[in-house]
């Protein structure tokens, strides 16, 4: 709850055995920094796979990233609530 307002928590989730995996974490890390200086303890730590088969997509190009928006006890909501604090932070990443 930030102002209010109830959030789902975010989590990054990624794959480290993609090519390019380096790519990817340049912009997780630079989301990363933007909502933790925003929203300090909102997004949940990191879920990091070390070989998937699906590989969640990632290894189909650079600049590719899942985030979850919350858990099973999160409703839709929430999750809406915590899209726009993802989306104001995309946009300032991408402006950078």
């Amino acid at each position: 709850n930030i102002n209010g307002v109830t959030l789902a928590r975010p989590m990054f989730v990624y794959d480290t055995s993609v090519p390019n995996i380096n790519e990817n974490l340049r912009i997780v890390e630079g989301l990363r920094n933007i909502i933790d200086r925003d929203f300090p303890n909102l997004r949940r730590d990191d879920f990091v796979y070390t070989s998937t088969s699906s590989k969640f997509n990632a290894d189909l190009s650079t600049n590719s990233i899942l985030i979850e928006m919350g858990s099973e006890a999160s409703n839709l909501g929430e999750a809406k609530n915590t899209a726009r604090i993802i989306a104001r932070a995309i946009s300032e990443y991408l402006k950078k």
